[in-house]
């Protein structure tokens, strides 16, 4: 999912329950739910080898840092 699309589903799910807003968010372990804990991180750029395998995302940052330049990002992390 783009983050167009997950931003646009959050305006839509506001849209029918306003009161959300103020509840605590949790993110699923997995897609089978085994598992939950909060949200605690703002999302972040990051860079991919391989977007169908992700594995050891590389962050925005200095080149010093080991890090990435933001132009070179192709996801985003929410938690």
């Amino acid at each position: 999912m783009k983050l167009k699309q997950y931003v646009q589903n959050l305006h839509e799910f506001i849209a029918l329950h306003p009161e959300a807003l103020d509840h605590e968010v949790y993110f699923s372990e997995d897609i089978e739910g085994n598992g939950f804990d909060k949200v605690l991180v703002t999302p972040a750029l990051v860079y991919f080898e391989d977007l169908d395998h992700p594995d050891s995302p590389v962050f925005v940052g200095e080149k010093e840092d080991g890090g990435m330049p933001e132009n070179m990002c192709n996801a985003v992390i929410i938690n």
